[in-house]
């Protein structure tokens, strides 16, 4: 019973605590009630992978974080992909669409979530490309 208290308190603090854009927030405190002081706030990358011809989304594909240990992460249908948990500091990405050149990015985080739209080049010739070059030779 006191378990299932103590969770419907948490519960109705947190949905006090949240803003109109679904964000929590406030201060971390010590068990103390001190506020804490050094604590590494984890962020996030919410990426989108767009066409550098038009800027639309490419959908589908993959983004590995390079390093001694390396995480691939799915692009979805709307040509998103979310990296959760990060520390602060840089990271290396490649990013691996079917039909697109390879893109290798780096991006880096602070204490704040970021935002960021990534262009990548279609490896596949127009046929305007096509035409000039038959044209040229």
């Amino acid at each position: 019973m006191m378990a299932l208290l103590l969770s419907l308190t948490l519960f109705l603090q947190g949905a006090a605590l949240q803003n109109d854009n679904g964000t929590v927030s406030g201060v971390l405190k010590t068990s103390g009630g001190q506020p804490a002081v050094g604590v590494r706030v984890a962020a996030m990358a919410i990426c989108r992978i767009v066409e550098e011809a038009d800027g639309k989304p490419i959908p589908h594909g993959s983004v590995t974080i390079l390093g001694r240990t390396r995480t691939t992460i799915s692009i979805d249908q709307d040509g998103k992909f979310f990296i959760p948990h990060l520390l602060p500091g840089s990271y290396d990405l490649r990013v691996e669409v079917f039909e697109h050149f390879t893109r290798y990015e780096t991006i880096v985080i602070d204490d704040q979530d970021i935002h960021v739209d990534l262009a990548i080049r279609s490896a596949l010739a127009t046929a305007e490309e096509i035409l000039q070059t038959e044209t040229q030779q």
